[in-house]
C-alpha cells in the first residue's frame, strides 16, 4: 500500500487523513468481523468523521448495507437496541474527535435515557415518543446552536479555496486520474479502472442473488471496495481543484476491498463452483491482481521512492537555500528594524515564507492567499513573490480572483521604492527584496 500514489506525501506531511485511514481500518476490521451488525465498533466511524467530514460519503455506504441487510431479513425490530447503541458509539466518536460537540453529546444521550425511562413507566405510545424526540431536537439545538454553528462553518461551509476553479469538472477528474494520478501510461490506467468496476459490478449482482442476504465476508468486503469508489466519486462530483492526495483515502478503500474480495472468492471457488458468475467473476480477479502487481512494481514503487529520495534531499535545493537565506534577512531586518524604533513591531506575513516566532521584539501575524488589507498599518508587510507584480496570476475562473484584483491594485496604490513620494495613505516602502523573490514593506511615516 505503501506504493500507492501520494503515499509519500503523507509519510512526510503531518496531514490528518493517515489518521482518517487509520480509524476506517478499525472500523473496517469490526464491520467485516461482524458481518456489518450493529455494534460498538461504531464509535471509530465517529472519530473518522470527526477527523475528516470528507469520510461522510464511505459511512452513507457502510450505513446503507447495515440497514439493507436487517429490512430484507427481516430481523430490523430485533436489533433497536443494537442499532440505538451503535448511534450512541457513533457520536461518542465523534466529540471525542472534536470535543466541542461534547455538549450537544450530552443533550442526546440524556434524551434517550428520560426517552427511555418515561416509556418504561408510563407506557408511552410511538407518537408520543416522536413528539418527545421532536421536542428534545429543538432542545439540542436552541441549547447547543452556537456550538453547531462554529462547527459546521468550519466544516461543512468552509470546503471552498483559493485554488478551486469553476472550470473543474468530473471530466477533469477522470482525465486527470487516468493520465496523471496513476502514473502509468493511459490505456493501462484505463484497464485497471474498467477491471475493477466491472469486478465489483459483477459482485453485486452475485451479491444481489443470495436469498435473504445471508451474509458472508464477500458482502462487507464489497461495501469496502464500493465506499472507495462513493468516497472518490465525491471527489470528483464536487472539488474543484485538481490535488490527487485526495484520492489517496478512497483509492486505498477501493484496492483493499477489492483485494479483499478476490481472496475471498478464489478461496471459496472450489467449494461453490456453481454459484452465479463464479468464472467470470474468477478470471476477473486474477487480471485485477496480475495488472495491479505490474502497475505497482514498473510504476508505483518506482515513482513513490524516486519522490521519497527527492524529498529526503529538499534541504540541499535550490528553492530550500533561497527560502532559508530569505528567512535569515528577514529575521536580521525585523531585530534591526525594532531595536531602531525602540518598540515592538506589528508584522504582517505570508506563511509560505519559512515564518519566525514571534517574540519581545515582534508580532508575527499571518495571512493567506492575496493580502487585501491595504488600509490597515503594520509596521511591516513581508510577502511572498505571488503576493507581488512578479506573481503568477490567479485563473479568473477561481473564487480568489477578485481578492487577486484587489490585492494587486492595492500593492500598485500603497507602495513606493524608496525616495519615491508618497500618494496614498496607508503608503509602504519596498525597503528589502529577498533572496526567494520575497519583498520586504515598511510602513511610511511623515516626518
Amino acid at each position: 500500500m505503501l506504493a500507492v500514489p501520494f503515499s509519500d506525501y503523507y509519510v512526510t506531511m503531518p496531514k490528518p487523513e493517515p489518521i482518517q485511514l487509520f480509524l476506517l481500518a478499525l472500523f473496517c476490521y469490526f464491520f467485516v468481523k461482524t458481518n456489518a451488525n450493529p455494534s460498538w465498533h461504531w464509535i471509530f466511524a465517529g472519530l473518522a468523521f470527526g477527523t475528516k467530514i470528507s469520510t461522510l460519503p464511505a459511512l452513507v455506504v457502510f450505513i446503507s448495507l447495515s440497514f439493507a441487510i436487517k429490512l430484507k431479513s427481516n430481523k430490523l425490530d430485533h436489533c433497536r437496541e443494537q442499532i440505538t447503541n451503535s448511534v450512541k458509539m457513533f457520536f461518542i466518536g465523534l466529540a471525542i474527535a472534536v470535543p466541542i460537540l461534547l455538549w450537544p453529546l450530552i443533550l442526546i444521550v440524556s434524551g434517550c435515557f428520560i426517552l427511555r425511562w418515561s416509556s418504561k413507566k408510563f407506557n408511552l405510545s410511538i407518537v408520543s415518543q416522536c413528539l418527545f424526540g421532536l421536542f428534545w431536537a429543538f432542545v439540542i439545538y436552541f441549547a447547543s446552536r452556537k456550538v453547531l454553528s462554529v462547527w459546521i462553518s468550519s466544516t461543512f461551509l468552509n470546503t471552498t479555496h483559493g485554488a478551486d476553479q469553476s472550470s473543474i469538472n468530473p471530466l477533469s477528474w477522470i482525465e486527470y486520474f487516468i493520465n496523471t494520478w496513476l502514473i502509468t501510461p493511459p490505456p493501462i490506467g484505463v484497464l485497471l479502472t474498467f477491471t475493477i468496476l466491472t469486478y465489483i459490478l459483477i459482485n453485486i449482482i452475485t451479491v444481489s442473488k443470495v436469498e435473504n442476504w445471508h451474509l458472508e465476508k464477500e458482502t462487507t468486503a464489497l461495501a469496502i471496495a464500493i465506499a472507495g469508489l462513493v468516497l472518490n466519486a465525491a471527489i470528483f462530483l464536487t472539488t474543484k481543484r485538481l490535488w490527487g492526495f485526495y484520492l489517496y483515502p478512497g483509492m486505498i478503500l477501493i484496492i483493499v476491498g477489492t483485494v479483499f474480495l478476490i481472496d475471498l472468492n478464489i478461496t471459496r471457488q472450489s467449494h461453490q463452483s456453481k454459484r452465479p458468475n463464479n468464472k467470470l467473476n474468477t478470471i476477473t480477479g486474477y487480471s485485477i491482481s496480475l495488472i495491479l502487481l505490474f502497475i505497482s512494481g514498473l510504476y508505483w514503487m518506482p515513482e513513490t521512492i524516486n519522490r521519497l529520495t527527492e524529498t529526503s534531499h529538499r534541504t540541499l535545493s535550490t528553492e530550500y537555500s533561497l527560502q532559508y537565506a530569505s528567512y535569515r534577512k528577514v529575521v536580521e531586518f525585523l531585530n534591526n528594524y525594532s531595536f531602531n524604533k525602540n518598540k515592538r513591531i506589528h508584522v504582517i506575513f505570508s506563511p509560505t515564507l519559512f515564518p519566525p516566532k514571534s517574540n519581545e521584539k515582534f508580532e508575527i501575524i499571518e495571512f493567506w492567499g492575496p493580502y487585501t488589507d491595504w488600509e490597515k498599518r503594520p509596521d511591516v508587510i513581508i510577502i511572498d513573490v505571488r503576493n507581488t507584480p512578479k506573481g503568477q496570476p490567479v485563473p479568473k475562473d477561481s473564487p480568489g480572483y477578485n481578492n487577486f484584483l484587489i490585492e494587486r491594485k492595492g500593492y500598485a496604490t500603497h507602495v513606493i521604492d524608496k525616495g519615491q513620494q508618497c500618494k496614498s495613505n496607508p503608503c509602504f516602502v519596498r525597503e528589502l527584496e529577498l533572496p526567494n523573490g520575497g519583498e520586504v514593506l515598511v510602513l511610511s511615516k511623515p516626518d
